[in-house]
């Protein structure tokens, strides 16, 4: 009889062990059961609301994982070539037990704030939105013809303290048990500690226009501060810059706007276009989105940056067109033991009377 007790604990043991390892197995992927597997970005992503690619058929692209991110102002921007028709949408799904339930485009005059959700734009286009939800994806939901759609869709001004998160697995555990719900609590508290914790650096509160030769400054007063921290550029760690606003010019000739991201006298990033005349006062809208990430620390620390401008023309048409603003990609020097003063600035190759280009928004915010 002791003999048959030791053999039941050893298979009981080994049952045990095989289950868990199955469980574990199973919450490693999430499956999509509308269009095939497809990968998860997840909170522990360095730009966990970002997801770039190209579309050449129907498609969905990489869900967003949104449950723990909260972002909530969205920007799907895509440029496309040799289909003759097509619908391309931003699209959100409730959680059910930890996976996308239905999917449905975002909709309503308050959420989408820019362009039209689907966009039918058979060339480019811009879709703003301003919601939240637990998943989000980008769908092409039908084409005609043959081609290639490029697009970015990126998320600001996250409501989630990203450090914090992470912070509570570190924790004695007691946290974790809450989840998503202990974010603001005692997860919050730990990721306050770590520069990463903080969600918006600063976000500038008033105008300010450029309308005289020379370069000069976009960057105006608000809440926080455009200082960065020393040592705020850890490895990995990543500087968001969202910037807007609108420019007009009604000379027949009008020349090119040079923007200038800096970090301190450093130009990080410069990107030129040139403008097409008759853009009526308040009616030209331009827009950046740029991020700047530690590659590695010290007196000699590498900063490398990358982003995406744009600049609505053409606006005598109905519907107008939009020009890219090429923002160099670059690898930068810096000393990220001292702080850096950010500066967004902006010049006129020629300028005329009625030539002006202003900042309303301008958000600096640590992803």
């Amino acid at each position: 009889m002791r003999q048959n007790l030791k053999q039941f604990a050893v298979r009981f043991a080994w049952e045990f062990i095989t289950a868990i390892c199955i469980i574990m197995a199973g919450a490693a992927f999430i499956h999509d059961n509308t269009k095939g597997n497809f990968g998860v970005v997840h909170a522990q992503s360095q730009t966990p609301c970002v997801v770039t690619g190209s579309f050449t058929a129907t498609n969905i692209s990489t869900v967003l994982d949104n449950r723990t991110n909260g972002c909530y102002q969205w920007r799907l921007s895509y440029v496309s070539t040799g289909f003759s028709a097509l619908s391309i949408q931003v699209e959100v799904a409730p959680d059910v037990s930890g996976v996308p339930g239905s999917w449905a485009a975002f909709t309503g005059a308050t959420v989408v704030t820019d362009g039209s959700n689907p966009s039918t734009n058979i060339a480019n286009a811009i879709i703003g939105i301003h919601a939240n939800g637990a998943w989000i994806r980008v769908n092409l939901a039908s084409l005609t013809g043959t081609g290639k759609l490029t697009y970015q869709l990126w998320g600001a001004n996250s409501t989630t303290n990203i450090a914090g998160f992470k912070g509570a697995s570190g924790a004695t555990g007691s946290t974790g048990a809450t989840g998503a719900t202990g974010i603001a609590g005692a997860t919050g508290a730990t990721g306050a500690t770590g520069i990463a914790g903080a969600t918006t650096l600063f976000s500038q509160t008033n105008i300010v226009t450029v309308n005289s030769a020379g370069e000069q400054t976009l960057v105006g007063t608000g809440v926080g501060s455009t200082t960065i921290p020393a040592n705020y550029f850890a490895v990995g760690n990543v500087l968001h810059v969202y910037a807007s606003g609108i420019y007009s010019t009604n000379s027949p000739t009008p020349g090119s706007i040079t923007l200038k991201v800096k970090l301190g006298s450093t130009i990080v990033s410069v990107g030129s276009t040139q403008l097409t005349a008759g853009v009526s006062a308040g009616t030209g809208a331009w827009t950046i989105n740029y991020y700047i990430t530690g590659v590695s620390t010290g007196t000699t620390g590498i900063l490398v940056s990358n982003g995406l401008g744009i600049f609505a023309t053409g606006l005598s048409v109905a519907v107008g067109t939009l020009n890219g603003l090429p923002l160099t990609d670059n690898t930068n020097t810096f000393n990220t033991t001292t702080t850096l003063v950010f500066n967004l600035t902006a010049a006129w190759s020629s300028i005329t009377t009625n030539d002006s280009i202003n900042t309303t928004n301008l958000v600096l915010s640590n992803m």
